[in-house]
């Protein structure tokens, strides 16, 4: 890992009260915004050892959850949340058999296996799709439980507490009964270009989701380290996408597995997993590419 990520990870470790830390544009590396909760005066900073004459500010912020929706329960009928006839348009509701939450089909990927065999799937996040026992086969449905299986969990990246992690993401398999359960385009969006993008400050960024459905927002910081809590667990994330909302908000939870795209040309850029008051956060879509060895040239 790069010194500087070290570094990002160290001030999180020191500060319980930090969820995200990252560098401000243009790049200053004696220069570190740290995102903390609550009042941002309460406490002072813990510096790591290697950090002397690190300047740091402190921005109030809340903390990040991964950005799952509880089920059952009863929730507004939208193109994102209601069932769909076959094939599926992505950017909708989606939930593992076993699973008391929904979250977000994200978009449609194409994996080669090992026997060079072609699949296509879904895209989404780790917590989305698969159960804390992660299982090869767990059935996803669309919208709920209550409708057929639409693709079967395959392979997915499980954040760890004892590491710094890159990616919470997943993909299962929609060839069921010999045919491809999923649409190529997203709702309300279309269809992703196949060359994916780098994140970058200032660009405007979109997705669709289940619960927000289509919006817009502005990349605000790259390369973060940002602290989650699960529920039964708290994982530190580097290489991080941080995008902070608009007048409305960007995601909310449901939207955890909705693909972030550049607003004027569809790239893919990033997959959507946590967030907490005005900000998201997603991972590098590249660096989920490589984890699951999938693409979008369908």
């Amino acid at each position: 890992m790069h010194p500087k990520d070290q570094l990002l990870l160290n001030l999180l470790a020191l500060n319980p009260d930090a969820v995200a830390a990252y560098y401000p544009y243009p790049p200053d590396r004696s220069h570190v915004h740290l995102i903390v909760k609550g009042n941002p005066d309460l406490l002072p900073t813990k510096l790591p050892p290697n950090a002397h004459g690190l300047h740091v500010q402190r921005i109030p912020g809340e903390e990040l959850h991964p950005l799952i929706a509880p089920a059952p329960q009863p929730f507004p009928e939208t193109p994102h949340t209601a069932c769909q006839n076959e094939p599926i348009k992505l950017g909708c509701q989606l939930q593992p058999a076993g699973g008391n939450w929904f979250g977000t089909a994200g978009a449609l990927v194409r994996r080669t296996d090992e026997d060079g065999k072609q699949q296509w799937g879904i895209l989404s996040n780790w917590h989305v799709m698969s159960l804390r026992q992660p299982a090869v086969g767990t059935p996803e449905h669309q919208p709920d439980t209550s409708r057929p299986c639409c693709a079967k969990l395959l392979d997915w990246s499980q954040p760890l507490p004892t590491r710094a992690n890159d990616v919470d993401c997943a993909f299962a398999d929609c060839l069921i009964e010999g045919f491809h359960t999923c649409d190529k385009e997203i709702l309300k969006i279309g269809q992703p270009a196949e060359v994916p993008a780098d994140p970058a400050i200032g660009l405007e960024v979109i997705k669709s989701g289940r619960t927000t459905g289509r919006t817009l927002a502005t990349i605000s910081a790259i390369d973060a380290v940002v602290r989650v809590n699960y529920g039964d667990r708290t994982c530190d994330f580097a290489h991080q996408t941080i995008i902070t909302c608009r007048d409305d908000p960007f995601s909310a939870p449901g939207d955890s597995g909705s693909l972030v795209l550049l607003a004027h040309n569809l790239q893919p850029l990033g997959l959507l997993f946590a967030g907490g008051g005005c900000l998201t956060v997603a991972n590098q879509i590249k660096r989920v590419m490589d984890t699951l060895l999938v693409d979008f040239q369908l």
